[in-house]
């Protein structure tokens, strides 16, 4: 079963256009994360990916940084407020 935080962010990346998940992956590349991996990934596996290597925090704390650099802010601060609701349960 997925987590609470893995769900936001699932659903954050799943509100992006394709040309905006193609920025997002490049994004992700320029942190370390591996080209080839990355390369055929959906949502569901990124997540996966970012927790892996970020863990479930840093992955948030990504996925809001990426978003603003993509001129995102809206989409990174519903992101932000629904974590911190969901942490507060």
């Amino acid at each position: 079963m997925m987590s609470c935080v893995e769900e936001l962010l699932e659903n954050s990346l799943n509100d992006l256009l394709k040309d905006e998940w193609t920025r997002f992956l490049w994004h992700l590349k320029k942190h370390n994360f591996s080209a080839s991996k990355l390369e055929n990934a959906n949502v569901l596996e990124t997540v996966d990916m970012m927790i892996d290597q970020c863990k479930k925090d840093g992955a948030v704390e990504l996925t809001l940084t990426i978003l603003r650099k993509m001129n995102k802010n809206h989409q990174a601060e519903l992101l932000e407020e629904k974590v911190k609701s969901s942490t507060q349960l």
